[in-house]
């Protein structure tokens, strides 16, 4: 028995982006069946063509790489009313998860901060928990009675969901369709936890780790993330050391008693940016612009060593060759993952804690926000070949409208607006109305500012 383990997670700056985080888990999983041997491909292929029939080819405009899986089998759809054609991506998606979820192969989806997931989102996890089993929170969905082998977890924070929140409405609303519903809290860890973390990892007795547990204790309040990150900054510092004399771990109690710790995670991940190589704290707060995580591809597209305080000085449709600099500032990223801000999984980099992405966008000046947001949506969409335009459509369009109050020249409103349009359209073919009217709404404010 193999489980496969998918995971996505929904960013406040992906927010317009519809299904961001269940097109990042599935889009990961199909990348790494596509790397497994020919029978495991055979057979993921033929479950989900069987299952899902014709209704397969409305899948892969949402899962690409669901393209490397089922090859020329897929056929175009056929043009319907759009309630229909909601209904019909929502079969085919129950009928995918069917497919791949199987006893010598169960399926964990794991979603984090579902309190920023798109309005789709909610309405596709509604239709999963349809007559349902068990629904747990950190949140743990076990989905519906057609769909065995397949368990959902969604974790999200409790002082970001109000009872009118519509992630709280939705849990509301599978609940009352006899759902089993669990809630999880995830508290901080107490004195005698971090004891027993320190103890094991320093391979000391518990008695002997006691005092190094009071100081730890003291300066993060139980803070999980901040446990780890000043751990590591000890032993980055020197204060804590592995000594081949002695053959055990020296620690330096005093010196770790007067070390200055910040009071929260981002003051801590601030500060720690702001040690590495210039070019390093640059590309981060690139990153940052975008989400929590972004593709390889993408970060290609809009890494690049400046940012233009004029935006009017370069177009809209001029292509530009800036690989060998944007390579080079992929090299910088590197050093992020080396230091444990980034993590590198397959094709895509993902900050390894919204804290480390909110520290790195608090990094740009307030007043200049907007500016990066509309360099790096004028960066994606200027350096995207055309055979790709596709995939990057809500990303650049959303970077953009970030900055759509800087733009000034008439032209340049006219070709936002037209990509708005083009990526409202395109919403709409995937049956995601909500981000569908968001980006109508985006190109008709465009087209009010203009006086063509």
């Amino acid at each position: 028995m193999v489980f496969f383990f998918l995971s996505g997670k929904f960013d406040q700056l992906q927010h317009a982006e519809p299904l961001s985080a269940i097109k990042t888990a599935f889009n990961q999983y199909f990348f790494n069946i596509s790397k497994s041997d020919d029978e495991r491909i055979n057979t993921t292929r033929s479950s989900i063509l069987e299952t899902a029939g014709d209704c397969v080819g409305v899948l892969t405009a949402c899962f690409p790489g669901l393209e490397n899986i089922i090859g020329g089998h897929c056929t175009n759809p056929t043009q319907v009313g759009l309630e229909e054609t909601q209904h019909r991506f929502e079969y085919a998606f129950r009928s995918m998860v069917k497919a791949i979820a199987t006893p010598s192969n169960p399926v964990v989806l794991f979603l984090d901060d579902l309190h920023w997931a798109d309005a789709y989102s909610l309405h596709l996890l509604t239709v999963l928990a349809t007559d349902a089993y068990s629904l747990h929170l950190l949140t743990v969905l076990a989905t519906d009675r057609e769909i065995k082998n397949f368990l959902f977890i969604g974790c999200l924070r409790d002082d970001e969901v109000g009872i009118s929140h519509p992630l709280a409405v939705t849990l509301r609303g599978i609940q009352n369709r006899h759902t089993v519903v669990t809630k999880i809290t995830v508290a901080n860890i107490d004195r005698e936890e971090i004891n027993a973390l320190i103890s094991e990892t320093f391979h000391f007795p518990a008695s002997i780790t006691i005092s190094l547990t009071d100081i730890v204790y003291q300066k993060t309040k139980g803070n999980a993330l901040c446990i780890t990150q000043f751990l590591q900054s000890l032993h980055d510092g020197g204060l804590l050391q592995w000594s081949s004399v002695s053959n055990s771990w020296e620690i330096q109690i005093q010196s770790i008693e007067a070390e200055y710790v910040p009071d929260d995670a981002v003051r801590m991940f601030k500060s720690k940016i702001l040690q590495l190589p210039v070019k390093t704290q640059l590309a981060l707060k690139l990153m940052s612009c975008v989400g929590s995580s972004c593709s390889e591809y993408t970060l290609l597209l809009f890494l690049e060593e400046k940012i233009t305080i004029n935006i009017e000085e370069e177009g809209m449709a001029n292509r530009t060759d800036k690989r060998g600099q944007r390579s080079e500032m992929l090299l910088f990223l590197i050093v992020a993952v080396h230091e444990g801000l980034v993590k590198k999984e397959g094709t895509n980099y993902h900050f390894v804690h919204d804290q480390v992405q909110h520290a790195a966008y608090l990094l740009i000046p307030k007043e200049e926000k907007h500016l990066w947001h509309l360099r790096v949506g004028y960066n994606i969409w200027l350096n995207v070949p055309e055979k790709d335009e596709d995939k990057v459509i809500f990303i650049a369009v959303d970077q953009m409208n970030h900055g759509m109050s800087l733009i000034e020249s008439e032209d340049k409103k006219i070709r936002l607006a037209k990509l708005n349009l083009r990526a409202g359209v395109k919403a709409m073919s995937l049956s995601t109305f909500s981000s569908c009217a968001s980006y109508f709404l985006g190109c008709h404010q465009l087209s009010q500012k203009t006086k063509k």
